[in-house]
Parts: structure tokens; C-alpha cells; sequence
């Protein structure tokens, strides 16, 4: 099983989500596992896809405001947090330490990301098993994986034995967008709501008319195009 907690905290504020939190990493130790053979408290290390001031939307705040009310807590060791930046003159996948906000910051250099970007990415993944080779975290805390690689939280399972926390922000998994919002065009009144994921579906209402040449002779070929890709996107899902 690839995670051992799922926690669904979308709107809520981040001071609330830290106690729950922390009361979840009470109940991991008495449950045993990594955290109860560990006599000190747990290390956490937290993964966004962003990060203050690089990125300042709601999950980035929210990791960002999160992880502070964790270490007030007291209940913590440590909390690392790993998040991508995009510096096109520096390497991709290296990784740069940094403080921000008093919190150790590891931003991974991601900024030739594939068009459209990939789900899964073996850069990313390589990246992030050096990091948790030398963290070595009890906790493990995923907030958005858009723009990293969907295999993250199985490597954090297989490389280090960590709980593995995942925090929903949006529907993301199972929705291309993430947002079951169907983008249209002005003429066909955008942003309707969506009620079931389906590839073409979504290769027509959200990717053609948006990615694609405008020309009607490309259609049919951009349509299979991006069918075929979504499907791929939502296999790799969890």
C-alpha cells in the first residue's frame, strides 16, 4: 500500500492542519513503526511542488505556514521541506539548500520540465532518493506532486520505511486539470463544472482547444494525441 495516511484538509487553515498533524504523528507512535523505535522525536520532511517567495499559492503558503506551526509545536525533531524551482542556468535535478522562513528549504531545479509535463519524471525520482538517503526522515508529508513525479511517495516508502502523509489540495489525481472544471473556449461558456473523468472528454474540453494548432484538419490527430496522453497521466496515478 503506498500510503498509510490520507488526509483531506482543503480549506481548512494550515495552524489546523499542523495539530492535526501532529496529533497523527502521536498515533503513528503508538501504532509502532519507524517514529515509535525512534526514542527522539520524528524528523518531517514536507514535498510541494513550490515554495516562498519562488511560489506563493495556496499550497505553497500553506506548506509554508504548516511546517512553522509544526516546529512550534514541539512535537517535531526537524522539518525539511523539498520543493522545485526553475533556474534555466543551472543544471536540472540539482539540488540547492537554502533557509527560508527559519526552514531548511531543498529546492530541486526542474526548469526544462517536459511539455506538457510529465507525471512521472526518473530525474526527479533520482533527486529525490539522494535526498532521502541523506535525510533520512521518520515522516514523510506530500502536498502537490504536479510537476515532481507520482512515484515519490512509493520511492519514500521503499528507501527509508517512511509514514507517508498525503494532504489533498484539489482533485488532482483524479482529474488531468485537477480541478473538474472543463476550460472551453468563451464561445462554448468555459469553466463548467465536470462530473466524471474521461480521457477524451477531457483531450476535447481541456487540452485541444487549449493546446492545440486551431486548425480543424489537426483535429482528429490532436484529439487522439491528447486522449492517449491523458490516459497515460491518469494510469500513473496511485
Amino acid at each position: 500500500m503506498m500510503t498509510r495516511l490520507l488526509i483531506h484538509m482543503t480549506g481548512k487553515r494550515a495552524a489546523f492542519g499542523a495539530f492535526k498533524f501532529t496529533n497523527a504523528l502521536s498515533n503513528f507512535s503508538a501504532a509502532g513503526g519507524a517514529i515509535a523505535k525512534n526514542a527522539n522525536k520524528p524528523k518531517v520532511l514536507i514535498v510541494n511542488h513550490g515554495f516562498p517567495p519562488f511560489f506563493n499559492g495556496g499550497s505553497e503558503v500553506y506548506t509554508q505556514t504548516m511546517a512553522l506551526e509544526m516546529l512550534k509545536s514541539g512535537m517535531v525533531a526537524e522539518v525539511n521541506i523539498m520543493a522545485r524551482e526553475l533556474d534555466p542556468f543551472r543544471p536540472d535535478f540539482e539540488i540547492r539548500r537554502n533557509v527560508e522562513s527559519s526552514l531548511p528549504v531543498h529546492f530541486l531545479n526542474y526548469p526544462r520540465e517536459a511539455p506538457y509535463f510529465s507525471p512521472l519524471s526518473t530525474g526527479v525520482d533520482g533527486a529525490f532518493r539522494e535526498l532521502l538517503r541523506e535525510l533520512k526522515p521518520d515522516v514523510v508529508h506530500f502536498h502537490h506532486l504536479n510537476h515532481l513525479s507520482l512515484n515519490l511517495p512509493s520511492i519514500a516508502k521503499e528507501e527509508t520505511g517512511s509514514k507517508v502523509v498525503y494532504t489533498l489540495h484539489d482533485y488532482w489525481l483524479m482529474c488531468p486539470r485537477g480541478q473538474f472544471l472543463m476550460v472551453g473556449t468563451a464561445a462554448e461558456a468555459p469553466w463548467r463544472q465536470c462530473n466524471k473523468q474521461e480521457n477524451e472528454k477531457c483531450a476535447a474540453y481541456c487540452y485541444v482547444n487549449r493546446y492545440g494548432t486551431g486548425d480543424k484538419a489537426n483535429k482528429p490527430s490532436e484529439l487522439k494525441y491528447w486522449t492517449e496522453w491523458i490516459g497515460r497521466r491518469m494510469k500513473a496515478g496511485p
